[in-house]
């Protein structure tokens, strides 16, 4: 089985083998889908090139879309695109490979199965817990207070908020207005049910921030080093504060190229949670949306 995300900045592919339930090949390349798409409303003809030739790549790292059964899904990017329909159209003639826009609720729900597997395996408790996803063109919360799951999406992500200011230093100075209905959720939630015991994060930049502080860099970054990371809300401020010094050449070396001009941006989405939810620790998983859909069998 392969699942296939594609995302506002990424596209993540997984192949599990449906008797032992191990993953046997995976790829990932940052395609920017949701590039220019806050001004122009469309996803780009040079988009729509690059998450083909990244499909293309990942058939000749062995990937077979066309005889194994196959989950692609698509998200906040191709959501709210005039061009979704042309989009979508473009990449199955060209690939083989049909992709399903789910909604952000749906979104949340299956990286929530994908979290909450991740969670067993390292022995979490999971009776009350916020999980947040920090994408390319939305940020997903997800609340769990035992049986009870409210999840909110939120048309914030690294690409589009990067790409609706002219520098960092201008972000930072309106975060906290952009954010607003993320800490109004916050705090209904709380009112209702309490504040949760753990916050989990997941997606790039959560796993960006922990791969620096253990030393890795894009080239080194190990899945299972990164996942059960602790980050504290200070370990944020740090990991910030140390991107804002490098060069583009290192911030490349960090974190990847197509990710180093953004990662910025969801340090301070990151950071404004920690401050919003009054949480001071959080544990990073890698697992998420693909993962939730290899569940979904």
């Amino acid at each position: 089985m392969i699942a296939i995300d594609l995302g506002s900045n990424s596209i993540r592919i997984l192949q599990m083998d449906t008797q032992t339930k191990k993953i046997t090949n995976h790829f990932s390349k940052t395609v920017r889908t949701a590039d220019g798409l806050k001004s122009t409303g469309v996803i780009s003809a040079e988009a729509i090139e690059r998450i083909i030739a990244s499909i293309n790549e990942a058939k000749l790292q062995g990937f077979d879309f066309h005889n194994d059964f196959v989950k692609a899904v698509s998200t906040q990017a191709l959501r709210v695109a005039k061009n979704q329909v042309e989009v979508v159209e473009a990449i199955y003639k060209s690939t083989g490979v049909k992709f399903e826009i789910i909604d952000g609720e749906k979104e949340a729900q299956i990286t929530l199965n994908g979290v909450k597997r991740r969670m067993e395996l390292l022995n979490l408790c999971m009776d009350s817990f916020m999980v947040l996803d920090i994408g390319g063109g939305s940020t997903e919360l997800i609340f769990v207070f035992k049986d009870v799951v409210v999840t909110k999406s939120f048309p914030i992500g690294i690409v589009t908020l990067t790409q609706s200011y002219s520098s960092l230093d201008e972000i930072r100075a309106n975060i906290a207005q952009e954010m607003q209905e993320v800490q109004k959720f916050i705090n209904e939630v709380y009112a209702k049910y309490g504040k949760a015991k753990l916050f989990l994060a997941t997606a790039g930049t959560p796993t960006s921030v922990a791969s620096m502080k253990l030393g890795l860099t894009f080239k080194t970054y190990d899945k299972d080093k990164v996942t059960g990371t602790v980050l504290s809300h200070k370990d944020v401020d740090i990991e910030f504060k140390k991107l804002f010094a490098m060069s583009k050449v290192e911030k490349i070396e960090a974190v990847g190229e197509g990710r180093d001009d953004l990662i910025g941006t969801g340090m301070l989405i990151y950071d404004s949670i920690f401050i919003f939810s009054g949480m001071s620790e959080s544990i990073v998983v890698d697992d998420g949306l693909v993962e939730g859909l290899l569940l979904e069998g």
